[in-house]
């Protein structure tokens, strides 16, 4: 949960810095109060839409609850399956000569 946060933070940070990168980048400087010449509102609804938007990525992507087991990919009969988790209550899965899951 806590990487989840700091990551919607620093999605929210991204349009100020991206903004303090260009100024660097080209010289500029704010002269006077820097609340009147910075696009101060522009960058506040950016942050908020990327942040807003990677709780909801996070959201739809989380289908395994905190008791899931990963299966990591593997190659059955020359075809690869990709990486996925199992509920404790589902059977174990046989990648290779080996059960992985609950026993």
């Amino acid at each position: 949960m806590l990487r989840i946060v700091a990551l919607n933070i620093l999605l929210f940070l991204l349009p100020f810095t991206v903004y303090a990168v260009y100024l660097w980048i080209s010289r500029r400087r704010i002269s006077g109060d820097i609340f009147n010449t910075m696009p101060l509102s522009r960058l506040v609804v950016a942050g908020l839409v990327l942040a807003i938007a990677g709780f909801l990525i996070f959201g739809a992507m989380k289908k395994a609850g905190t008791d899931a087991v990963f299966v990591p990919a593997y190659v059955e009969d020359e075809i690869l399956v990709p990486g996925h988790f199992i509920q404790p209550e589902a059977e174990p899965v046989a990648v290779g000569n080996q059960l992985i899951g609950p026993q």
